[in-house]
């Protein structure tokens, strides 16, 4: 199975595609199958063809990577809470770019100040392909702790540069020229630049000393010139200029020359790749440049501004430089407007520019490094499967087998929302039974229109062949013809019927009905198979990514607590075992067992308990420390001692019926009246609850832990626990007056 290589930005303006592109490059010069995914589209706000990355990933290379989904129908789908299907579409792209490749490139979305949910879509992205990670930075006019401390608050989006999915980072744009607010400006008035190759070490170094070793700096990409001068022919639509000499418009501008000076101080800015701008009645240095372009000097292009268009006695002496392919342009703003108007040009890639995307990938390919690769490929065999990918796998399955499904719960807007999602992504062929005038209403309340390929049948128009079927499968029942009918009404029979008949391929059943009652005709018409009694199910539960989430714990939960519970005895315990403890050992006392017994011996209860040994449940109170005096109800704070589920069920077991388990209790609690014990009270079931009074020998009451001793409650809604509460409190107070 492919891995999953997610590149994702810190923030717009990286060059994220160039460097996934690279990446691609790179792994593919090493030998390794790569792919390349794009899963949603992300237009520049220039753009108005198609997405970007993926035409350009065709252009350069081999791949056909699929076509992304539209923003626009991503941004429908979060709208309406539908992310799973947002997810599941995703893994459709991703797996088909992952047909023949064993690592696949995925480039992921930038946000920006119109479209903020790229970083939370990354990270759904990352968890949903079990991907891992690299971050695209550039330094701009950061330094190197300040491009370090950026690239770790991104990671802390998907799980910090700790994390097992995190591979490093590349740094893109390295000592390019940025304006004062940071952004990459092309200044076009420099002729030359010279990177610092300081920066690059510098950067190593700060990365090497902060990060841990899984996340690693895997390369610093410096900037260029050459890689982002944009050609004549883009700067032409970018401004909007009107050709007068057509010539080579695929020459590229890498500076530009105002003529604004004398022949003789202009004649040093006339050079390869520059464009010189110059009002139109400019004829001395118009002719300069065609002399300066016949002799042998690359210029990129003329730029006649003002609107002016030369003398055509000109125009005509510059015949023979127009031959050599020398572009002439004319636009109407002034050379000061033209001029402030060229570092704002978008220096993104052109579509049809297959030359500069593919030096540029090189550039970025033979920048990075892949050290890491090997131990990724050799020690991850197989990719673990998200609840995106999950469901995914198993609508391909469905969508393969083309099964027609009955849905008999037709009048539940639920099956209609589900029937129509099915039709839709084409799962499979449902029939809906019912009534079809009512499900057209309820689902038009839902906003939704059942399509016209969804069948519909109404289950009271009984087909007279399945009261054939019928009555002689259960022929050992002697089921008459007219009692078949009447159960064919039932949806469930008749769809279980059309089932056994081959007609559908599957049920679904269970929003409406109970799960007897889509069982039981099963079981009745279409049996179980030879040999076969017992009927089990399956079930997948689709959990998201485990993550550690410790539990808030109250505050005077585990407080330990410090008692003295005899001569020279002192015990150190949680709270509720203390007190607990504590109870038991003062009922020895009482009983003549507390002198001379060893104190480190296992403490439990007599009579009763020891029958049916105390499970303490302890429930924390937000307050502070104990109130003397002050009495609080166990049913607020959650104290109690109670029978555990496995005692109450041998409890059960032993006393037999109903009314042997009660005269049991009843006999159990007489003989420890009568011992002078205090009985323990039980839980019969979830509806019979337990008040609980303070612990006077424990000294407290209030609101911390503890043990608390355990009252019927005579107000319940029982009659059964009423009678017998009521008997007992009788019993007891009988027993005191004769003492």
């Amino acid at each position: 199975m492919a891995i999953a290589i997610l590149v994702v930005p810190t923030e717009p303006r990286v060059g994220l595609t160039t460097v996934a592109l690279g990446l691609v490059h790179a792994l593919d010069r090493k030998g390794i199958p790569v792919g390349f995914c794009k899963p949603i589209g992300q237009p520049h706000a220039t753009d108005t063809g198609p997405e970007r990355s993926t035409r350009l990933a065709r252009a350069v290379t081999s791949l056909n990577p699929p076509e992304p989904m539209s923003a626009a129908e991503a941004e429908n789908l979060l709208g309406h809470d539908r992310e799973n299907i947002l997810l599941e579409e995703v893994i459709a792209r991703y797996e088909r770019a992952a047909q023949k490749a064993s690592v696949v490139v995925v480039e992921g979305l930038v946000d920006t100040e119109e479209r903020s949910y790229g970083t939370h879509l990354n990270a759904k992205m990352a968890q949903s392909l079990d991907a891992r990670i690299i971050i695209v930075a550039a330094p701009g006019r950061d330094n190197p702790r300040q491009v370090a401390e950026l690239v770790e608050v991104v990671a802390q989006a998907y799980g910090g540069i700790r994390h097992e999915r995190m591979i490093g980072c590349i740094v893109n744009l390295l000592d390019a020229p940025v304006d004062p607010t940071g952004h990459i400006r092309f200044d076009f008035s420099r002729a030359e630049d010279i990177p610092d190759q300081g920066h690059a070490a510098e950067l190593q170094a700060e990365c090497a000393r902060r990060w841990p070793e899984t996340f690693k700096l895997l390369g610093c990409i410096p900037w260029q010139r050459d890689l982002i001068a944009p050609r004549v022919q883009d700067i032409r639509h970018m401004i909007g200029a009107q050709v007068l000499n057509e010539g080579q418009l695929e020459r590229r501008v890498t500076h530009v020359a105002l003529g604004a000076r004398t022949l003789t101080n202009s004649c040093q800015d006339l050079r390869a790749g520059a464009m010189v701008i110059m009002p139109g009645d400019r004829d001395d240095l118009l002719l300069a440049t065609c002399m300066a372009a016949i002799g042998g000097t690359h210029v990129a292009a003329v730029l006649l501004t003002g609107g002016i268009k030369p003398d055509p006695r000109v125009w005509k002496l510059c015949d023979p430089a127009l031959a050599t392919g020398l572009p002439v342009l004319t636009i109407p703003y002034s050379s000061m407007q033209s001029v402030l108007y060229l570092p704002y040009i978008n220096l993104e890639i052109p579509l049809d520019d297959h030359d500069r995307m593919q030096r540029a990938v090189e550039t970025v390919a033979s920048h990075i490094t892949l050290e890491w690769q090997e131990p990724l490929l050799t020690a991850i065999e197989e990719r673990r499967l998200s609840p995106p990918a999950f469901r995914h796998m198993l609508v391909e399955r469905a969508h393969r087998a083309n099964k027609r499904i009955i849905l008999p719960e037709g009048n539940e807007p639920r099956t209609i929302e589900a029937a129509i999602i099915c039709h839709q992504r084409n799962i499979a062929r449902c029939v809906l039974m019912g009534d079809a005038g009512r499900m057209h209403r309820l689902s038009a309340r839902r906003g939704m229109t059942i399509p016209p390929g969804i069948e519909i049948i109404d289950p009271t128009q009984v087909d007279p062949r399945y009261i054939v079927a019928m009555v002689k499968l259960r022929q050992d029942k002697e089921l008459s013809p007219g009692l078949a009918e009447e159960q064919l009404h039932d949806p469930v029979v008749l769809g279980t019927m059309m089932l056994q008949l081959g007609e559908v391929d599957g049920l679904v059943s269970g929003a409406v009905h109970t799960t007897a009652n889509t069982i039981r005709p099963a079981l009745q018409l279409i049996k179980t198979a030879p040999g076969v009694k017992l009927v089990s199910s399956i079930f997948f539960m689709c959990l998201p990514e485990h993550q550690h989430r410790p539990q808030r714990r109250r505050a005077g939960r585990y407080r330990h607590s410090e008692r003295r519970v005899g001569p020279g005895l002192r015990h150190h315990a949680a709270g509720g075992d203390a007190q607990l403890q504590h109870r038991h050992l003062r009922h020895r006392q009482q009983r003549g067992e507390g002198q001379g017994s060893d104190p480190h011996r296992p403490r439990t209860a007599t009579g009763f308990a020891d029958r049916w040994p105390l499970t303490v449940r302890r429930g924390g109170h937000q307050g502070g420390g104990p109130k003397q005096g002050t009495r609080q109800s166990g049913r607020r704070s959650g104290h109690g001692i109670h029978l555990s589920r496995s005692q109450h069920r041998q409890h059960d077991l032993q006393g037999g019926t109903t009314q042997r388990r009660r005269n049991q209790h009843r006999s159990d609690v007489a003989r420890l009246v009568q011992a002078g014990e205090r009985p323990i009270a039980r839980r019969a079931s979830g509806r019979h609850r337990v008040h609980h009074r303070p612990d006077r020998d424990s000294g407290r009451a209030g609101g911390g832990t503890g043990a608390r001793r355990p009252a019927l409650n005579l107000h319940s809604r029982s009659n059964t626990s009423t009678r017998a509460g009521g008997r007992l409190l009788q019993m007891i107070l009988l027993d005191r007056r004769r003492k």
